[in-house]
């Protein structure tokens, strides 16, 4: 599970990523081809008809370094242990003595497990022991690759790094034949379409196929770009085979001609497996990059051709932000010069904007990176106009091009335009028609984002508008907000292009960011300071010191109150603005390069420093009770925060999700508010409470509107008592009736006590305490807690009036719940539940009361208290009231 010591943000879940360097894992259930690939602790299956992800496996304890499949089951290498997994939830384990590098299954029953102390061991999965074991030399013959041969029963071909090969009986741990081998280290062994026919796969780069029965070697071939990690054969048909490089390229061999038929240059940046689907010319691949791929033979030439794919990004990603009226949508752009659209609910709108037109210029290159643009070092996205004309627009590292997009269309734009000054930052209007280009020489240019044309450029006496680099734009209203590296932040009128406030800090500005609805700016410097300005009125409103390290980003929450900011000292840290205090602070494993909130405040995204991933962390805030004291930065222990995965913990509870380290965070029992000068609510549902004075009119609101329907009549034979016996249930007895005129007084023995009355006598003579009375009535119904006091009449005869004497028990229920008020209300506890539970008892027993002496002490003290508590609640609106009524119309 994802610890966190953060008490506004839970990890959630990690998005982007779909395969790493372990080969993948391709089977069949029923009429439906799946593909597993490992990602970090967990596996991802894919269905390989759209690639749409179906399953996320629980998270595991490490890394997984194998994945294969056994039948229904998947078997995962996981450290030392050997995880059987159906349906992603673990069945089985097998614990080995050391980690366990590669896995081979051998029918359903067996599995063959090769360790890094070099040890074969054959598993009974059944009985989770091991039958077989065998212990090899690393010097003389070191394991690194294996297969079972067809038709070879209990017989298992073992590669080595040597280049020999030895073919072992596993039933009686007998060696059988040593091949001599070819010189160079065996990498991967594959067993062919043809019998006794199996592919070899050579460091050096040689790719033979050899006859294991009569130890001779059937075809030779070599590839140029590495060695050998992969082989697969097509199997329908067609005799063919694809070997595969670390460097990414794909060969495919004919093997009637003997030759190479072509070659997939740039496939996958690092190649981890290659396999055919059963009797189809289509054949899935995944790598390092992060990609799964499905290519299909259907060429005239007999190459292959990209199908579907399902990819994140191949390198770090550096800036990503939320889209704006999407909330389930991220846009990122990486070090691998990608820009991409990431959905968090569904995958299937996960996808890189095509640089279609660029690359057609670039086709001399092999990698797919030096077809694309330059690294992109800011973007901005406007959603207003996003379906009518381009919606984002990007600059480029070390060049002076800049370029817009098609998020709709998933393309590039229209638009390409060269400055004479390098553009830096960039930033497009609300209304989605206009872009701001800053340039390293300190201009400001505006252009039409549908046309292109420049609109003007923001200056000052006809010279740039900063002496510096323009490091970040933003808009708000009619007002362009420019920071510079000259130490000056300067708003700008949009329709003049007049300069209206200057600000000067105390260092170079490294980004900005502007909250749309309150007119915020958050500002971060060179020295590490944060700083919140007004951008109407141009006035610093807030100033912080900030994290140790550089600042990467920063953010203002949806609602305008925290201040979000990542730093290269691997710290997240949250700044209440109107507080001006630190209430939050975290620390992750690598420094956190980007952060966005999405429109709802539900989640902030990060990306992270050699990460590929980008990871979702969700607000506490909203489903849960937090304490927002500030953070003693000082005495914070610098405790690592796990990052969120794609898996989820076995063993995780709903308190476990919810736990929140408090001594990382420095809280204690004085942070939380407990005074008792403040009334706190029961936060029960109204209906619970609200309706119990109303409880007579609901009921006749309630009652059928058609007559009620005679009974059934009785049947023609008595009831009996169950039993042996045969006993007829006797007749119940009269109830007694009460004359109404008589000044009589039922004693209350003649009833049967209820449990909430028998509870309320315990009360009164301390045996039982408040919150065990008030436990049993917040699991009542409002209509059973209306019952429980009505029951309580029947104690005192007539409650319009009468002389009747109360008896003792009488006295005991009605000065037990009075105490039980008077209780709650003096540490003003579930307020609103208590006023409710004291209105019912005046609705029902006004009269009965004020006719015991000993209960009228009781009615004093609850009205001076009620008097006391009102006029505390009352003030304290007024208060707030009148605060709130000067700071909307104070002109600061």
């Amino acid at each position: 599970m994802s610890t966190s010591c953060s008490r506004l943000y839970q990890p959630f879940r990690a998005v982007g990523v779909c395969s790493n360097g372990v080969p993948h894992s391709l089977f069949s259930a029923g009429r439906q081809s799946l593909l597993a690939t490992a990602v970090g602790r967990s596996f991802h299956v894919y269905e390989c008809n759209k690639l749409h992800l179906v399953m996320i496996s629980r998270l595991q304890q490490d890394e997984i370094q194998c994945l294969i499949q056994n039948g229904r089951q998947t078997v995962a290498a996981v450290g030392d242990t050997i995880k059987i997994l159906e349906g992603g939830e673990e069945i089985g384990a097998m614990k080995n003595e050391s980690v366990i590098k590669k896995l081979l299954s051998l029918g359903k029953d067996q599995l063959i497990s090769i360790d890094v102390d070099n040890t074969l061991k054959v598993w009974d999965i059944n009985k989770e022991v091991v039958v077989v074991e065998l212990q090899f030399s690393k010097d003389s013959f070191l394991v690194t690759s294996l297969v079972h041969p067809l038709t070879y029963i209990n017989k298992l071909l073992i590669g080595s790094n040597q280049g020999t090969m030895q073919l072992w009986n596993i039933r009686t741990s007998r060696l059988v034949h040593t091949f001599n081998g070819w010189g160079s280290p065996l990498l991967c062994l594959e067993q062919s379409t043809a019998l006794d026919v199996v592919g070899v796969g050579l460091a050096n780069g040689g790719v033979l196929l050899h006859n294991v029965r009569t130890d001779q070697t059937i075809m030779r071939f070599k590839q140029d770009w590495g060695p050998v990690t992969g082989l697969s054969f097509r199997t329908d048909g067609v005799d063919m085979m694809v070997s595969i490089s670390a460097a990414g390229n794909i060969a495919v061999w004919d093997l009637n001609e003997k030759r190479l038929a072509s070659v997939l240059y740039g496939a996958h940046q690092s190649l981890a497996a290659a396999t055919f689907f059963n009797n189809e010319p289509i054949m899935a691949t995944n790598g390092a990059d992060n990609a799964i791929k499905i290519w299909i033979f259907d060429q005239s030439d007999g190459s292959a051709r990209l199908l579907k794919e399902r990819c994140g990004h191949s390198d770090t990603p550096t800036l990503i932000r939320f889209h704006p009226s999407n909330p389930h949508a991220i846009i990122s752009a990486g070090t691998d010069n990608s820009l991409r659209v990431i959905g968090l609910r569904r995958q299937i709108i996960s996808r890189e904007l095509s640089q279609g037109t660029i690359i057609k210029k670039k086709k001399q290159s092999l990698h797919s990176r030096d077809n694309r643009l330059p690294l992109i070092t800011d973007f901005a996205f406007e959603a207003h106009r996003a379906h009518q004309w381009d919606s984002l627009v990007s600059v480029h590292k070390d060049t002076p091009t800049f370029n817009t997009w098609n998020i709709t269309n998933y393309c590039l734009g229209k638009h390409s335009i060269t400055l004479s000054d390098k553009p830096v930052s960039c930033c497009i209007s609300g209304c989605g028609h206009y872009m701001f280009i800053g340039t390293a020489g300190g201009r400001v240019f505006m252009f039409n984002i549908q046309s292109g044309l420049e609109r003007g450029q923001f200056t000052i006496n006809k010279k740039p508008a900063h002496k510096g680099p323009v490091r970040s734009i933003s808009t708000y209203l009619n007002y362009i907000i420019t920071g510079g590296a000259d130490r000056t932040v300067k708003v700008w009128s949009y329709y003049n292009k007049r300069l209206l406030h200057f600000i000067e800090l105390s260092s170079p500005v490294t980004r900005m960011f502007c909250h749309k609805e309150s007119g915020l700016v958050g500002v971060a410097c060179d020295n590490f300071q944060l700083v919140v300005i007004d951008a109407e009125t141009g006035g610093v409103a807030r100033a912080f010191d900030g994290p140790s390290g550089r600042i990467t980003d920063l953010l203002i929450s949806p609602n305008s109150r925290w201040l979000v900011v990542s730093s290269m000292d691997c710290s997240i840290s949250t700044w209440d603005i109107p507080a001006g205090l630190i209430i939050d602070l975290f620390y992750t494993a690598t420094p956190p390069l980007s952060l966005s909130m999405s429109s709802l405040g539900h989640f902030i995204a990060t990306t992270h420093v050699d990460e590929l991933g980008i990871y979702l962390w969700s607000n506490v805030t909203l489903y849960s009770s937090v304490s927002l004291s500030p953070v003693n930065i000082i005495s914070n222990n610098q405790l690592i925060t796990d990052l969120p995965s794609t898996g989820t913990d076995p063993v995780q509870t709903v308190s476990d999700s919810m736990n929140i380290n408090e001594e990382a965070m420095n809280i204690n029992e004085g942070d939380v508010v407990h005074d008792s000068s403040l009334i706190k609510l029961s936060h029960l549902p109204k209906s619970q409470w609200h309706c119990l004075q109303y409880m007579d009119t609901i009921k006749e609101r309630n009652k059928p509107k058609d007559p009620v329907q005679p009974l059934n009549p009785a049947p023609f034979f008595l009831p009996t008592l169950p039993g042996l016996e045969m006993k007829f249930i006797p007749a119940p007895e009269p109830i007694p009736t009460i004359d109404e005129n008589k000044d009589s007084l039922v004693p209350l023995s003649r009833f049967n006590k209820s449990s909430f009355q028998k509870l309320l006598i315990d009360y009164h003579s301390n045996t039982r305490d408040f919150s065990e009375v008030l436990h049993v009535l917040l699991s009542m119904s409002p209509s059973s807690v209306d019952a429980e006091f009505q029951l309580l009449a029947s104690s005192v005869g007539n409650a319009s009036g009468g002389g009747a004497t109360p008896s003792h028990d009488n006295v005991v229920l009605f000065e037990s719940v009075l105490q039980f008020i008077s209780e709650g209300l003096l540490g003003n506890d579930h307020y609103e539940l208590l006023q409710s539970y004291l209105c019912l008892l005046l609705k029902y027993h006004t009269a009965a009361l004020i006719k015991i002496d000993s209960v009228l002490p009781l009615l004093y003290g609850l009205t001076e208290r009620q008097e006391k508590g009102w006029k505390l609640l009352s003030n304290k609106m007024n208060y707030c009231h009148t605060l709130l009524s000067y700071c909307k119309s104070a002109t600061v």
